[in-house]
């Protein structure tokens, strides 16, 4: 039975607070600390990695706002879980660029989700990346 009380629970990681230049060669977690809303019955989180303790259907969005240090590129964003790929985006940044990444993921209790970012180009992180997870 679908336990309602659960229902818009959620969690937010990230929010660095320092700026950090995106690496070119592979995707990296966005870093920080948790943020709004820990709720301890749904998620575990380490880092900006978050554990999920329930299964269920939950709304995954990953926010990124970085800058191009000198003559552009793109910024990637992807949402893993359990390490495999399950969400990706772009964005082209000549100046500041942003990416807003949300989808919605089925999910096992012990199920390893994770905000992750690359880029081409020299293009740094404000170091104000999110990573939410809500619980529908």
């Amino acid at each position: 039975m679908l336990d309602l009380s659960l229902k818009g629970k959620s969690v937010q990681t990230g929010n660095y607070g320092k700026q950090w230049k995106i690496n070119q060669t592979d995707y990296y977690s966005i870093g920080g600390k948790e943020l709004l809303n820990q709720d301890s019955e749904l998620y575990t989180t380490r880092e900006s990695k978050i554990t999920v303790k329930k299964p269920g259907t939950y709304l995954a969005i990953l926010h990124s706002y970085a800058f191009s240090t000198s003559g552009g590129g793109t910024l990637w964003a992807k949402i893993t879980v359990n390490n495999a790929e399950r969400l990706i985006n772009a964005a082209r940044c000549q100046g500041y660029a942003g990416v807003d990444l949300c989808g919605i993921l089925n999910l096992n209790a012990g199920d390893i989700v994770d905000g992750l970012l690359s880029a081409t180009g020299d293009i740094a992180s404000e170091g104000k990346d999110t990573f939410t997870l809500i619980r529908l």
